[in-house]
C-alpha cells in the first residue's frame, strides 16, 4: 500500500509541475483532441506562398503559371495575403500534378492541393521543456484526369481553382469544429471556458 501511495503521489506532483509550467506562459490551456487548433490561424491577412510541383511530361500540361494565378487569386479574394517570399511562419500552399501522355491525343494526370501551415509540439525531463515548431499537413485533397490533351490544361486549372474553393470553404467549418471542442474541453479554472464561450473569429 505504501508504495502504491508513493507511486499516486508522484503521478499528482508530475501534473502539478506541468500545469504550472503551462500556466507560466499563458492563462489557461486547453486540449482539443482529434483537432488541429491551426485552423483558428487562417484568420483575414495571413500570408500563403503557393508553390507548384510540375510533373506533368509529353506536353500535356502547359499552362502550370496560370493555374498558379487563378489560385493565388481565389486566397486573394478571400482576404489572405499571397507572397513571393515564404517566411518560416508563412501558410504553404502546394500544387502537385503527375502526369503523361496516354496516345496521339490523350494524356492522364493526377492532382492534388496539399496546405501546410505550423505545428508545436513540446517535451519535458527534468524540470526543462523543449519545444519544437514545423510545418505539417492541415488539408489535403486531389484527383486524377484522363482526356483529350487539349482539354488538360484548362481542366487542371479548374480542378486547382474547385480544390482552393473548397479548402476556403472548410476554413469557417473546421473552425467552428475546433471551436466547439474547445468550448467542450475548456475548464472554469483560469478563464478558460469563458474565453471560449465568447470567443468569436475574425
Amino acid at each position: 500500500m505504501r508504495m502504491i501511495a508513493l507511486v499516486v503521489a508522484l503521478m499528482i506532483g508530475f501534473v502539478f509541475s506541468h500545469s504550472a509550467k503551462a500556466s507560466d506562459d499563458f492563462k489557461s490551456e486547453t486540449w482539443v483532441l482529434g483537432e488541429r487548433a491551426g485552423w483558428l490561424s487562417l484568420n483575414k491577412g495571413e500570408e500563403f506562398k503557393v508553390f507548384i510541383t510540375d510533373s506533368v511530361s509529353d506536353g500535356c500540361w502547359t499552362n502550370a503559371s496560370a493555374a498558379q494565378t487563378a489560385v493565388e487569386l481565389e486566397l486573394k479574394r478571400s482576404g489572405f495575403k499571397v507572397v513571393d517570399e515564404a517566411s518560416f511562419l508563412s501558410n504553404v500552399l502546394i500544387l502537385n500534378s503527375v502526369g503523361y501522355k496516354l496516345g496521339d491525343n490523350s494524356c492522364a494526370a493526377s492532382y492534388r492541393l496539399e496546405v501546410l501551415n505550423g505545428i508545436t509540439d513540446a517535451y519535458y525531463i527534468n524540470g526543462h521543456r523543449l519545444k519544437g515548431y514545423t510545418r505539417a499537413t492541415l488539408w489535403e485533397h486531389g484527383g486524377i484526369l484522363s482526356g483529350a490533351k487539349n482539354s488538360m490544361n484548362n481542366r487542371l486549372k479548374n480542378s486547382f481553382v474547385e480544390l482552393v474553393q473548397k479548402f476556403l470553404v472548410q476554413i469557417d467549418k473546421n473552425k467552428e469544429k475546433v471551436l466547439k471542442a474547445a468550448k467542450e474541453n475548456a475548464e472554469a479554472d483560469g478563464g478558460a471556458k469563458t474565453f471560449w464561450t465568447n470567443y468569436r473569429f475574425e
